[in-house]
This record gives C-alpha cells, sequence and structure tokens, in this order.
C-alpha cells in the first residue's frame, strides 16, 4: 500500500468530493471574548509588565529596598567639606581691617547686629566684619565637618598650611578683650613659623593665647569609609603678620599619596597679628598704630550697645 501525502491549505472550507473531509480552522481562543473580558484579564497583565519595568529602572526590583548609592565621581575631591565655618570664640573677639571704616559704617553695622549684650558678638556680626575685609586678631579657629568620599576609604596623615603673610593691619581695629574660656580645637598652627605644621593644642583660655606643642599628626591618623564624617577644629596664630591662607590635606587615596586644598575655591582664610603694644611706661596697652578704632560695648560701662568710636592716639587698655 502506497502512503499517500497529505497537505493542509490555510482556510480550507471544503474536502474534495468524495474525500477526505476538510478541517475546520480553530479561531484563538481569545476571539470569542467580549471587549469587558479582554480589558479585564489584559489590563492587569500590561500593569505587572509596566510596573515590573519601573522598579527595575529605580533599582526597586530583586527584593525591594532603596535604590543603591551612586559610587562617587573619582573626579570629585576624596574628602567631602560639608561645612567650613570660622567660629566665633569670646577669646577671639577682635577684628581689624587694612582700611578706615567711617562712623556711617559702623552704625549701620551696629543696627544689623541689633542690641548687644556685653561682648556677646555673634557669627553673624563676624560676618559682616568680614564682608568689610576684616580679620581676626591674633587668633582664628576654623571647624570643617567632613566625610569620606571614596569607595576605598581615605586616609588623613596630616595638615599643613599655605600661607601668604606680610605686615599687620593697621586701619580700623575693633577691639573686644580677650573673656577667657576654653579652646575646642586640639590642631594648632603657629603662622609666624616658615612652615606651619599641625601642632598639639595645649593652655589657652583664661591662661591666655593657646599653646603649640610636638607634632599632633605623629601619633593620630583619621582613616574615612565612603561617606563616614569627622569634625576637624582647627587654630591658627600670629603675633608679627596679617596672612592669608589655605589648608592642605595630605591624603592616602587607595594606596596613593594625594594633596587636597581647603578651602580650594573662594576667598582665603585671614588673620591678622595685633598691632597694639603693652607700654611699660604707661602699664597699658597703646592703639596708636591704627587709623581708627572701635571698642567694645563691655569697655563703656553700659553707655553703648554696640561698637563705640575711640581715639587710637590717647585710647589706652
Amino acid at each position: 500500500m502506497t502512503a499517500r501525502k497529505m497537505t493542509f491549505r490555510k482556510r480550507r472550507s471544503a474536502g474534495k468530493p468524495g474525500g477526505t473531509p476538510a478541517l475546520k480552522e480553530r479561531k484563538p481562543w481569545y476571539k470569542g471574548l467580549s471587549a469587558w473580558t479582554k480589558t479585564a484579564i489584559v489590563g492587569p497583565v500590561a500593569a505587572a509588565v509596566l510596573g515590573a519595568a519601573i522598579l527595575k529602572i529605580v533599582g526597586l526590583a530583586d527584593g525591594g529596598g532603596s535604590p543603591a548609592s551612586p559610587k562617587p565621581d573619582p573626579h570629585s575631591p576624596a574628602v567631602m567639606i560639608n561645612r567650613l565655618r570660622m567660629e566665633h570664640l569670646p577669646a577671639e573677639a577682635s577684628m581689624a581691617t587694612a582700611t578706615v571704616v567711617g562712623a556711617a559704617e559702623v552704625d549701620r553695622l551696629n543696627k544689623e547686629n541689633g542690641i548687644i549684650r556685653g561682648d556677646a558678638f555673634d557669627e553673624a556680626g563676624d560676618q559682616r566684619l568680614r564682608a568689610l575685609g576684616a580679620a581676626n586678631v591674633g587668633v582664628a579657629t576654623t571647624t570643617l565637618a567632613v566625610t569620606g568620599n571614596r569607595k576605598g576609604g581615605v586616609r588623613i596623615t596630616d595638615i599643613r598650611v599655605l600661607a601668604q603673610c606680610q605686615s599687620p593691619l593697621t586701619g580700623t581695629l575693633f577691639f573686644a578683650p580677650t573673656e577667657g574660656g576654653a579652646y575646642t580645637a586640639k590642631i594648632g598652627f603657629n603662622l609666624d613659623r616658615p612652615a606651619p605644621s599641625a601642632q598639639n593644642v595645649t593652655g589657652g583660655g583664661d591662661e591666655g593665647a593657646p599653646k603649640f606643642t610636638g607634632s599632633y599628626f605623629l601619633d593620630h591618623e583619621y582613616d574615612l569609609a565612603l561617606g563616614e564624617p569627622a569634625t576637624f577644629v582647627l587654630t591658627a596664630t600670629t603675633t608679627r603678620y596679617y596672612c592669608r591662607y589655605r589648608y592642605r590635606f595630605e591624603l592616602l587615596v587607595n594606596g596613593k599619596p594625594a594633596t587636597q586644598i581647603v578651602p580650594d575655591h573662594g576667598e582665603p582664610l585671614t588673620i591678622t597679628a595685633p598691632a597694639y603694644e603693652l607700654s611699660t611706661a604707661r602699664g597699658a596697652y597703646t592703639f596708636s598704630a591704627y587709623r581708627a578704632l572701635y571698642i567694645s560695648p563691655m569697655l563703656t560701662n553700659g553707655k553703648a550697645t554696640g561698637w563705640s568710636a575711640a581715639d587710637p592716639a590717647s585710647y589706652v587698655f
């Protein structure tokens, strides 16, 4: 018996006369459904697919949770500076400028500062003086809040100072005598030295200006993991110069030496030595080196609520 080859044609509706009956074409199961039923079935499926795609995009698929933290930009600083602030401390309240600040400008400052009790000028008052070019006299303290910004961690091995120094400022002195009080800084820099290095801070407060000893980073190192915070309180002093300066962090990043300048843009930090002198003949400080002088309200026996003009040629303290 010879086998007969069978061929099926698309949409065959009838067989040949006397032949094998034609096979009926079967409609897909979904074509018999109503429009409402199709929507009820297809809608949730499409929503599920779309939802899965969205979760994948935002990083919430496969277990949920927060999106993965972005990798740190290799071109961004290895140590992120979250806050840089010049501190207002009672022991550092005097400030001086290179120019003469007139009485009208000081009246404006007093109005902006508001009613001042004693010598409690705040940080905002310091900023207003810095806007006029004023620098802290003798001692300047800076707080740096930082975080590590490398996946492999960052090690801070040293901090140095890059300073440009000249003669002290002798334009206008805003004089507020030291009240004493503790210094919070642990790291100090003597800008009178040719290459200031980080030292341990001792003394200060009621004992006078802070004293620096030894080498701070001889027995201190800071290892910062990615996102790990740290705070540095740095004090600089000078008895000789007016200095514009920045800090240079010495780092190990992925095992390789690196440096980072702080602040890395904008104006540098400033400090000036006092130009007033202790007169042995008069047994008091004299201020004739300045062209203008304003004194703290604590020196006026309650007669003033802000900076008050005084004659630098005759005023003594």
